[in-house]
C-alpha cells in the first residue's frame, strides 16, 4: 500500500517537471529563432557583398581589357600600319591600283547578259612591253548607235572591223577608275554610244589582262597600243574619256602619244589634281590625315616610289580641248580638285591650245562619284564639246574662243 502511494505521488511530480521544461522551452524559442534569423541575414548580406565585389572586379577587368585592346588597336592602326605602308611598296601599289577581287575569268567578259542585243565584242590586244614582258589587254568594242545596220543582225555575225572602217562615227577610248573593270561603267557607255564607238580596256593586272607589276608609266605605255589598234581601223576622230584614277592615266598617256595618235578631245570625269592632294581627301586617307606623321609615312613614300598621278602636271602638255565633269557631292574626289584642275589647264597651258569646259553638277542631284551618267544634260554637253573640238581644229594655231564654266 505504501509503495502504491509512493508511485502515485511520484507521477504528478514527474508531470510537473515535464510541464516546467516545456514552459522553459517555449520561453526560449523566440530568442533562438531571432538568433537564427540574425545569422541567416548576416550570411545573406555577406553573400550579397561578396557577389557585388566579384561583379565590381569583373567590371574593372572588362574595362581595363577594353581600354587595353583599344590602345593596342590604336597603336596598330595609327602607328604600325603607317610605318608598314611607308616601307612596303606592294601595299602602296595595292592602295593606288585597287584591283583585288575583280573577275579574271575570260569567259566572264565574253557576253553581256544585261544588254544581249547590244553590238559589242570582247577581244585582246597582245604585245611585248619595254621590259620584254608579253602583255595581253582585255578590250571591249561597242558599236556606236549611229553605226547600227538597218536590218536586224546577231552580235556574233556583225562585222565590227568594217563598222570602224566605214567611218560613220567617232571613237572614244575609255579609261576606268581604280577598283573597276571594263564591265563596271556600262551605264556611261550607254550614254556615249549615242555619239561614239566605245573602246574600253583593262589595265595590266586588272580583270583578265595579263598579271604584271603596275605603274603609271607602264599603264600609259600599254594604252598606246590601244590607240594604235583604233587608228589602224578608222580615220575618224578619237576622243579620250577618263574617270577617277583614269584621269591621270589617260592624261599621261596623251603625253606619250605620237602626233598621228593625238586625240581630238579629252573628257575628264571626277578628276584629281594629284595623288598628293587627293590622298588626304579620300575616305580611307581621311582616317590617317590628322596624324602628325602622315606626310612622312604616307605622302612622301608615295612620291618617292613614283605614285604621283599628277594630272595637274600632265595636263599642261595636252593641246586638245578639254572638258571636265564633277559633282559637288563627290565623296571620293572633292569637286574642288576638279575645279582647281580646270583653272590650272586654263591659266598655265599655252594660249594657242584648245579651250577648257568645266561642268559642275549641283549636290541636289546626288550624282556623287559614279552617277554623272544620270544627267540628261550630258546629251547636250557631249555634242557641244565635239563642236568646240571641231572649231578648234578648223582654226589651228589661233587663239581659241576661250573657256567655259557651267554649273548645273
Amino acid at each position: 500500500m505504501d509503495e502504491n502511494n509512493k508511485l502515485m505521488t511520484s507521477k504528478p511530480e514527474a508531470n510537473n517537471r515535464t510541464t516546467l521544461l516545456s514552459t522553459q522551452t517555449d520561453v526560449n524559442m523566440p530568442e533562438k529563432c531571432s538568433s537564427s534569423l540574425d545569422i541567416i541575414e548576416r550570411a545573406t548580406n555577406h553573400g550579397l557583398q561578396e557577389h557585388q565585389r566579384i561583379i565590381r572586379l569583373i567590371s574593372i577587368y572588362i574595362i581595363i581589357t577594353v581600354i587595353g585592346l583599344a590602345c593596342i588597336a590604336m597603336i596598330i592602326a595609327f602607328i604600325l600600319l603607317p610605318i608598314i605602308f611607308a616601307h612596303w611598296v606592294y601595299i602602296q601599289r595595292l592602295a593606288m591600283f585597287t584591283n583585288v577581287g575583280l573577275p579574271s575569268d575570260r569567259n566572264y567578259y565574253k557576253k553581256l547578259d544585261e544588254h544581249p542585243t547590244v553590238l559589242f565584242r570582247n577581244f585582246y590586244i597582245d604585245f611585248t612591253d619595254r621590259s620584254n614582258l608579253s602583255i595581253s589587254l582585255g578590250v571591249w568594242h561597242f558599236v556606236a548607235f549611229p553605226s547600227y545596220p538597218n536590218e536586224t543582225v546577231f552580235p556574233s555575225q556583225f562585222d565590227y572591223d568594217q563598222s570602224l572602217k566605214n567611218n560613220t562615227a567617232d571613237v572614244v577610248i575609255y579609261f576606268h577608275g581604280s577598283g573597276e573593270s571594263r564591265k563596271d561603267p556600262l551605264m556611261m557607255y550607254n550614254v556615249l554610244l549615242r555619239f561614239f564607238h566605245v573602246v574600253a580596256f583593262d589595265y595590266r593586272d586588272y580583270a583578265d589582262s595579263t598579271p604584271a607589276i603596275l605603274s603609271e608609266k607602264d599603264v600609259a605605255e600599254d594604252a598606246i597600243h590601244v590607240f594604235e589598234w583604233v587608228r589602224s581601223l578608222t580615220s575618224k576622230r578619237i576622243y579620250v574619256w577618263g574617270h577617277s584614277l583614269g584621269t591621270p592615266l589617260s592624261t599621261l598617256t596623251i603625253n606619250g602619244l605620237p602626233e598621228k595618235l593625238l586625240p581630238h578631245g579629252l573628257i575628264l570625269e571626277a578628276p584629281m589634281t594629284s595623288m598628293d592632294e587627293e590622298i588626304s581627301e579620300h575616305p580611307y586617307g581621311r582616317v590617317f590625315a590628322w596624324l602628325p606623321w602622315f606626310d612622312q609615312t604616307i605622302r612622301h613614300p608615295l612620291k618617292m616610289n613614283g605614285f604621283l598621278f599628277a594630272t595637274d602636271e600632265y595636263i599642261l602638255n595636252v593641246t586638245c580641248p578639254i572638258m571636265i565633269l564633277h559633282a559637288e557631292d563627290d565623296s571620293i574626289i572633292p569637286y574642288t580638285l576638279g575645279k582647281k584642275l580646270a583653272k590650272i589647264a586654263r591659266e598655265y597651258r599655252p594660249k594657242d591650245v584648245g579651250n577648257v569646259t568645266y561642268v559642275q553638277f549641283d549636290a541636289k542631284y546626288k550624282f556623287d562619284h559614279f552617277r554623272i551618267w544620270q544627267s540628261k544634260r550630258l546629251l547636250t554637253f557631249i555634242p557641244n564639246f565635239t563642236l568646240i573640238c571641231d572649231e578648234y581644229y578648223n582654226k589651228t594655231h589661233v587663239i581659241p574662243r576661250g573657256s567655259t564654266t557651267i554649273k548645273v
